[in-house]
């Protein structure tokens, strides 16, 4: 009785201590949650009302907060100041209230940086969001913007905000101004390696030798120097990085080597009764030539165009990922929320763009990009429509429809878009009646019907009469944005000799250019990607002019040559015809000649220009280049081949790809097999080839090493044979012999391109060099020697081993050109010498007698000589 009592007792305590604990967990919280309420709502001792209605007053007391990281930063380095104001703004009711047409909330804040010498800096900062006016704040009372102190020594920085108020039906609220805390840091002469910028490299650039994939991890930022996507060869001017076909973002391609391959669309010899006539570009396979897209360490890729699909691939694998409906012409990435870089806006009407680098925090959205046929609109004319993809998955995300964009530029990383459009086309001669040239902003669609997001117009022609006007004509394919987003540039085609400049913010004119001659030179290719020139040929001359986008200026002329080369470069007078491509040094001429020509973009000086491949099948007496070039980490890759706008058939052979030297114009490697070049990122060159409808990837590509002993035990003095091999595991070839750089064209002419010649008579390629080490029993390495493999992939090294016990053989493939490195071990044992026995006695064999009773008898006759030698002297010595 007394136990259970206790029992019980002792269970009502534990009840009550349970409440107690409950009832402070409870009032812990609840005054928690007023603290935090208390922090945002308005202070009642400093709050009253007046009057009803629309003459309610509240009165809110704001407490600013300052604060700059790094604290410690170098001389002309970026800091990341941060500003916030308690409580949030509100209305008379408590609703969260943004101030202004354009959002935001309080307003008028200024900054006041002291320098060492008690000088200050006072300014209005604006939001690095760059969506509000100066001295604006986000909806969230916050900014942040980067300052760049230029002296040393101690700093201090404070901010304020005014008194402020609204009135709204709900009432008027005023908010009191205040001052923030001084928050100090310290500028030094040397740099540090601080900041969000400026931080520590904790990621190195991984050297040429090391292979990487997709994703990159975001602690990996200074990857961005090798990471480059290649979005699009012509949609995007300016911010892409690739325009114009060059990509500084990546590597370069050092030989030939096929990573892997995969057939895209009908191509090859028909053979039979077809005879010499081969499967090739017919307009089947339009889309299948289209530029290729890579994003994300993905290759997207479409098929002939009336499959009406795409696929994508891993780009370093050939992973078929999917296939999906529709066809793309480029990726591009989008502000993907509210906060992110900049976009127009009407505080913002350039919508000039804001480099990740100075917009942290923003997450553009990637998409892939393509057009498909709409039907004719209301006023007669046909439209088009926009689509976006899902790059993961290639489902349409969204539509935009009644597109009469004509040409057109996008500004990658934003809802920007310029172009050409028209309002009605004559069917007998086909001149436009109406052309405009636009600018366009996809935050401002409605309903996805294109037209409501253009934000202006300008017409650049005579609507009344259907003369041409600046910058119009028949072709109207020449339009470009200038790379500061300032101006565009537009006409100058097939045969219209006017060019004329526009601004990008209501396209007003700029400047009108006619020029002395008519140029038949597709203009659009001719534009300088990421610059501000545009250049043009008088092909009666072969001169090249160059010109400022911003002012019109003619800049510098040039005259190409039309002779050497055995006469041979009369062909560059048809260079015009030819796809040119540019870095930001020099301007590419393609030429049918067989040679591409560098001018100097500052200057138009000839920098040099290639030697032709001589070829006696082709009418150029050589391999010309027509399209078909990027360029990327020094080299240029260009096709080397017929013109296939012209589908000769029989096809003329031999046509390649040729990587040139932008140093030298040095030809440093060619791959037969007619590869088109259409993207290069990462470290990878992708193509397409008429000659067999394959899409190709070129690159490095994966090994393995393989190394043995044929006895794992062994005595100590005995000879141990090392042998191996290094084997190609790219898919194309894989468990293929690895070769050297110099034999890998040749090798893979014989094994990916069916080079008649090496089929019959296979080649002898050279190996790689492989590396031989041990680890003694003492933990000491050894150098077993170096090796070449041969042309089968295999090694063979003798070794002897000088002491005993348990050795680890390493055999270390260190990389190529051509692969990525691979290494292997074993391992073996290396036991005592064993015992010395002593050799057999050579000679006849003894019997027991000779060795035992032949002695004995010999010792007894001398005993009897020695007895009967002493008997005669003592016998002489008893005589008298």
């Amino acid at each position: 009785m007394n136990t259970n009592f206790a029992i019980n007792t002792s269970k009502l305590r534990g009840y009550k201590n349970r409440y107690k604990n409950a009832f402070y967990g409870v009032s812990l919280i609840l005054i928690f949650a007023f603290s935090i309420v208390m922090a945002f709502a308005p202070n009642a001792s400093a709050q009253f009302q007046s009057g009803y209605g629309k003459n309610l007053t509240r009165y809110y007391p704001t407490t600013s907060y300052i604060a700059m990281a790094p604290t410690v930063i170098g001389v002309n380095q970026e800091a990341t100041v941060n500003t916030w104001i308690l409580p949030l703004p509100v209305d008379y009711n408590y609703a969260a209230y943004y101030f202004g047409p354009n959002g935001g909330s309080y307003t008028g804040v200024t900054v006041t940086f002291t320098r060492p010498d008690g000088t200050t800096d006072t300014f209005t900062p604006t939001h690095g969001l760059h969506q509000y006016p100066a001295g604006v704040m986000d909806a969230l009372a916050t900014m942040y913007f980067l300052y760049t102190p230029t002296i040393a020594g101690n700093w201090s920085v404070k901010m304020s905000v005014p008194k402020q108020n609204f009135t709204d039906p709900t009432g008027t609220v005023v908010y009191e101004g205040s001052t923030s805390n001084t928050f100090y840091f310290t500028v030094t002469e040397e740099k540090q390696n601080a900041g969000i910028l400026n931080g520590w490299p904790w990621a190195p650039l991984p050297n040429d030798n090391v292979y990487w994939t997709y994703p990159i991890s975001p602690n990996n930022r200074e990857w961005a120097a090798i990471s480059g996507e290649w979005l699009s060869a012509t949609l995007f001017p300016v911010g892409a990085g690739c325009g114009g076909n060059y990509n500084p973002f990546s590597t370069a391609i050092q030989t030939g080597h096929v990573l892997w391959d995969t057939h895209t669309y009908m191509g090859g010899l028909i053979g039979g009764e077809y005879g010499s006539i081969s499967y090739q570009g017919s307009a089947n396979n339009v889309a299948a030539v289209l530029s290729h897209v890579v994003m994300e360490g993905k290759l997207y890729v479409n098929l002939a165009t009336s499959n009406n699909q795409f696929q994508c691939y891993d780009l370093t694998t050939g992973k078929l990922l999917y296939t999906a409906t529709g066809i793309i012409t480029a990726g591009i990435h989008i502000p993907g929320n509210e906060f992110a870089q900049a976009v127009a806006t009407k505080n913002n009407p350039t919508g000039a763009l804001v480099t990740l680098e100075n917009s942290y925090g923003s997450s553009p959205t990637a998409y892939l990009f393509g057009t498909t046929s709409g039907p004719i609109n209301s006023k007669g004319y046909p439209t088009t429509n926009w689509v976006y993809y899902n790059p993961l998955t290639g489902q349409v995300q969204r539509t935009i429809t009644n597109v009469t964009a004509t040409v057109y530029d996008f500004i990658d990383g934003s809802e920007l878009c310029y172009g050409a459009t028209y309002e009605n086309i004559t069917t007998t001669d086909f001149i436009y009646q109406k052309n405009y040239i636009f600018g366009w902003n996809l935050t401002n669609v409605k309903g996805n019907d294109w037209w409501t997001g253009v934000s202006w117009t300008h017409t650049v022609n005579n609507p009344a009469t259907g003369l041409m006007g600046p910058g119009d004509g028949p072709g109207r394919s020449t339009f470009a944005v200038s790379a500061d987003l300032t101006a565009i540039a537009y006409g100058g085609s097939q045969g219209d000799p006017i060019t004329a400049g526009f601004s990008t913010t209501d396209g007003h004119s700029i400047w009108n250019l006619t020029q002395g001659y008519i140029s038949m030179y597709d203009v659009k290719n001719d534009f300088v990607y990421n610059t501000n020139l545009f250049i043009t040929c008088e092909e009666e001359s072969n001169t090249f002019h160059c010109y400022s986008m911003l002012t019109g200026a003619e800049l510098w002329t040039t005259t190409v040559p039309t002779s050497g080369n055995n006469g041979n470069d009369v062909w560059t007078t048809k260079s015009h015809y030819a796809t040119p491509l540019n870095d930001l040094n020099n301007f590419y001429i393609l030429s049918p000649a067989g040679t591409i020509t560098a001018l100097e973009l500052a200057t138009g000086r000839i920098v040099w220009t290639s030697t032709p491949i001589f070829n006696t099948e082709m009418v150029f007496n050589a391999i010309p280049f027509w399209d078909g070039a990027v360029e990327a980490g020094g080299l240029i890759y260009a096709y080397g081949g017929y013109a296939k706008s012209y589908e000769l058939n029989p096809i003329p052979r031999f046509a390649c790809i040729a990587a040139i030297n932008v140093t030298t114009g040095q030809t440093e490697w060619v791959l037969n097999g007619g590869i088109t070049p259409q993207a290069i990122s990462n470290g990878y060159l992708t193509g397409n080839s008429l000659f067999d409808g394959n899409t190709y990837v070129l690159g490095k590509g994966q090994t393995s090493t393989a190394v043995s002993v044929q006895n794992d035990v062994v005595s100590l003095g005995a000879n141990v044979l090392v042998k191996g091999n290094v084997l190609d595991q790219s898919p194309a070839q894989p468990g293929t012999p690895a070769v050297s750089d110099a034999s890998m064209n040749e090798w893979m002419d014989y094994k990916n391109f069916q080079n008649a010649t090496l089929l019959n008579s296979p080649p002898s390629p050279l190996g790689v060099p492989v590396t031989l080490t041990a680890l003694d029993p003492n933990m000491n390495t050894v150098t077993i020697g170096t090796t070449t493999t041969d042309s089968t992939g295999n090694f063979y090294v003798n070794w002897t081993p000088q002491i005993e016990g348990q050795y680890t053989i390493t055999v270390k493939f260190a990389g190529s050109g051509s692969y990525w490195p691979s290494s292997a071990e074993t391992g073996i044992v290396v036991n005592a010498a064993a015992a010395t026995t002593p050799a057999p006695t050579t000679g006849t064999s003894t019997s027991v007698a000779d060795m035992y009773f032949v002695p004995a008898i010999a010792g007894l006759f001398v005993l009897i000589i020695i007895v009967l030698a002493l008997v005669v002297l003592l016998m002489v010595r008893k005589r008298p």
